[in-house]
């Protein structure tokens, strides 16, 4: 149960980093690599 709570967290935070990179678009390397 840990690990399904741990994935739908991760997949959250890589979403708001998404539309971080997508946002600035001036180091998305930076953004994909964190």
């Amino acid at each position: 149960m840990s690990v399904n709570i741990k994935e739908s967290a991760r997949k959250r935070r890589h979403a708001r980093l998404r539309k971080k990179v997508f946002g600035t678009a001036e180091r998305p390397r930076l953004s994909v690599c964190r």
